[in-house]
């Protein structure tokens, strides 16, 4: 009887470990899907970690090298993690006939200062280029007189070190007569679409005089440009604006000014009215809506027309005027420069510098409102004229023939940034950095800038030490610093 319950007990036992053989539930995978790990975690990962994984699988490396999507989806994973960038455009090579153009990240190093470093060089035979725009980490410019019948555009990931080269061909007025002329161009994002576009905008006039516009636009994606015809005449003046002559001629505000500011989904640039027959200029902003690929004419505030000098009336020296997003809206921001003092020597003066902010929060109105203004200043207001003369920030307040100030924005934020071929300050607020590319402690970065300052300065017994900033004016198209995200999108695969 004992032996028979025990036997009758393991018997028990066994038949509570056995699964019946009809039990549908699956056992637990130990794994996530593929489909999770690279959709919401892989696309988490910075570009540099992500190099890392391309050779876990077939699958991985596809994904993450040659899929547009996965690219999409880690770019917008990391559209808040912007970086400093800095382009360096038409480095002459001494001896060759090339030119080289090369793309920076600044970073800092151990003691919390910034330094260039490269992410690639792209050269071009023969000829200087001009920017066209920045997106997206990407970067767009033009190959300038490559045929006296088309344009070259060319996109460079410098991320990626991949470039691809665009040909448009210059558009015929219809009818047979008139005459064309190049006026601008921009590189955007259709938020909508999710397509990136390339702009080219040219006037027109008919051998009747009549004015107008024609754009060419090329999506990433399309072989083919699109041709959009406008009229002066069909376009309507800003609010409280007269109606346009039929035969006013538009031009660029400045030539060295053709790329286009980007702020949402619009392209803006700067240009300036003159009428045929009365001489009468009017300073406005041209807008290229990149999703409905339509024009349209935008007043500027009355203060920040350029036409209008204010520098006797307030003593200022020198007006500039920004086109930029400030804030997720069109800005424009009207800079001045005003004598302080002179030293009694005569040669060396202390200016201030002001910067007031008028923001187009309303479109369609086209109201303006004057924002938020501050000053730029040393912090102790002054310096000692012999002191540190090769920064061009220090010297930007002593000296009247000072590098260019720009401004650029991001993350809300506004920086202010001078360059004179081979030293780069930028400034936020009260704190100013200082970035020597002709010091730089790499070699090769050293020798980029070293050639940058010797096609400015030609003397053949040139010596960085002995030369004096005013010399030094490095062509504004020739660098822009800007604040982009890690791309990792390729660019033969979205235009294949």
């Amino acid at each position: 009887m004992k032996k028979g319950k025990i036997v009758d007990g393991k018997n028990k036992k066994r038949r509570k470990q056995q699964t019946p053989i009809d039990d549908p539930s699956p056992s637990p995978s130990p794994y996530l899907p593929q489909d999770l790990v690279l959709g919401n975690i892989i696309t988490r990962l910075p570009v540099r970690v992500l190099s890392r994984f391309k050779l876990v699988s077939k699958l991985w490396y596809n994904s993450i090298v040659n899929d547009t999507k996965f690219a999409m989806s880690h770019f917008s994973h990391h559209q808040t993690r912007r970086k400093l960038w800095f382009n360096l455009h038409n480095v002459l090579k001494i001896g060759k006939d090339e030119v080289r153009n090369y793309f920076f990240n600044l970073e800092k190093d151990g003691s919390d200062e910034y330094n260039f470093k490269l992410l690639h060089k792209h050269e071009s035979q023969g000829r200087s280029i001009e920017p066209v725009g920045n997106c997206n980490g990407l970067s767009c410019f033009q190959r300038m007189g490559i045929s006296p019948g088309s344009e070259e555009i060319i996109i460079v990931n410098p991320f990626r070190r991949e470039t691809l080269n665009l040909i448009c061909l210059i558009p015929k007025i219809g009818g047979g007569g008139g005459s064309l002329k190049y006026l601008c161009h921009g590189f955007g994002f259709d938020l909508l679409s999710q397509e990136y576009k390339v702009v080219l905008i040219y006037t027109t006039s008919t051998s009747e005089g009549d004015r107008g516009f024609i754009c060419m636009v090329l999506t990433l994606g399309v072989r083919s440009w699109r041709k959009v015809v406008t009229s002066t005449c069909d376009m309507l003046p800003p609010p409280g604006y007269s109606p346009f002559p039929s035969q006013m001629v538009t031009t660029m505000w400045k030539k060295d000014h053709r790329s286009a500011a980007i702020c949402g989904g619009d392209l803006l640039w700067r240009i300036t009215h003159t009428g045929s027959l009365d001489g009468n200029k009017i300073e406005m902003l041209l807008s290229f809506d990149i999703h409905n690929e339509k024009i349209q004419f935008i007043g500027l505030p009355e203060e920040c027309n350029s036409l209008q000098s204010t520098l006797k009336r307030d003593y200022y020296l020198e007006i500039g005027h920004h086109l930029l997003e400030f804030k997720g809206y069109p800005c424009v921001a009207r800079s001045a420069k005003r004598l302080i003092n002179r030293t009694d020597s005569n040669k060396f003066c202390h200016y201030r510098f002001e910067i007031l902010f008028y923001i187009l929060k309303d479109k369609v109105n086209q109201e303006w409102e004057n924002q938020e203004s501050f000053d730029v200043r040393l912090k102790d207001d002054s310096f000692e004229p012999g002191e540190d003369y090769r920064n061009p920030f220090l010297q930007y307040f002593s000296h009247i023939d000072a590098c260019p100030t720009r401004i650029f924005s991001f993350s809300d934020q506004m920086i202010l940034y001078w360059f004179d071929g081979g030293c780069l300050i930028f400034y936020h607020l009260e704190h100013h950095n200082v970035v020597e590319g002709f010091h730089s402690d790499d070699k090769q970065t050293r020798s980029i800038f070293k050639d940058k300052m010797k096609e400015i300065n030609p003397d053949p017994d040139y010596d960085e030490e002995d030369v004096d900033d005013s010399e030094c004016v490095c062509p504004l198209i020739d660098y822009q610093l800007h604040a982009q995200v890690e791309n990792i999108i390729s660019l033969n695969k979205l235009h294949s």
